[in-house]
């Protein structure tokens, strides 16, 4: 019996081996050969000539310490590599630490400007109470001169009551006595409002002293946070390349 070709029973799967030879051929083709890359950060070798094989999770004496900077920010700069041996205190990485100065600047601006008010509050201080004592003694002159000018008028009352003084006298010697009067008045209300701006002044010296307490305090919270963007190593270590890796991304935890 001849056996005869069908399309249907044998064009198909040879159609579909055809594909399947095309398709592997044109992955083959366009496969690239793999570049090996270097590490970004070298890995850490052994320095010592004998080595001890084990299965297990290598752990420090001193426990393991997770390193997390309180500000957070992007990480500038790295200062040891994996293998590095550490001192205690010494800086491991930092953070972008240009907003904390600026706002250490700022701190010491206000402290400044603070100082600069209470020093001239000071000064307006002591020419304030030069005042009081000029007005102090303009009262004592002007009390004095109201003795006198009394004196005048009690004395020519009576002169120009046994006709011994012209009137006009009379009435000049009680018109000083009034001025006199006037004149103490006024001193006694200039030396007052010498003595109340002093209050005034004492009352901004408080007020300056407490801005000036309170810039200190924001200068030293600057400065604080400007020093917590360096972290720095708590205890004697070896660095290691695990560490090192997940702090460069992240700038606090």
């Amino acid at each position: 019996m001849t056996r005869v070709f069908s399309p249907t029973r044998h064009g198909i799967p040879l159609l579909a081996i055809a594909m399947v030879s095309f398709a592997g051929w044109s992955m083959a083709a366009k496969h690239d050969p793999r570049v090996a890359a270097s590490p970004p950060i070298a890995a850490s070798t052994n320095p010592y000539d004998d080595n001890v094989a084990g299965t297990g999770i290598v752990e420090p004496a001193s426990e393991v310490i997770a390193l997390a900077i309180e500000r957070g920010g992007v990480v500038c700069r790295i200062d040891v590599m994996a293998g590095d041996r550490v001192k205690a205190g010494q800086p491991l990485f930092a953070i972008d630490d240009r907003d904390y100065r600026a706002a250490v600047a700022q701190g010491e601006a206000a402290v400044a400007a603070a100082e600069a008010s209470i020093a001239a509050i000071d000064q307006s201080l002591i020419l304030q109470r030069d005042a009081i004592d000029q007005a102090r003694a303009a009262l004592d002159s002007a009390k004095a001169e109201r003795v006198r000018a009394a004196l005048d008028h009690t004395r020519y009352v009576e002169l120009a009551r046994d006709a011994w003084a012209p009137r006009q006298r009379l009435e000049t010697a009680a018109a000083d006595a009034q001025k006199a009067d006037a004149s103490v008045a006024a001193a006694k209300a200039a030396l007052a409002s010498a003595q109340q701006q002093i209050e005034v002044l004492s009352a901004q010296r408080n007020e300056a002293g407490a801005k000036l307490g309170q810039a200190k305090a924001a200068l030293d919270q600057a400065r604080v946070d400007l020093d917590k963007t360096v972290k720095t190593a708590p205890v004697v270590y070896r660095a290691s390349a695990s560490a090192l890796g997940s702090q460069s991304n992240r700038g606090g935890g």
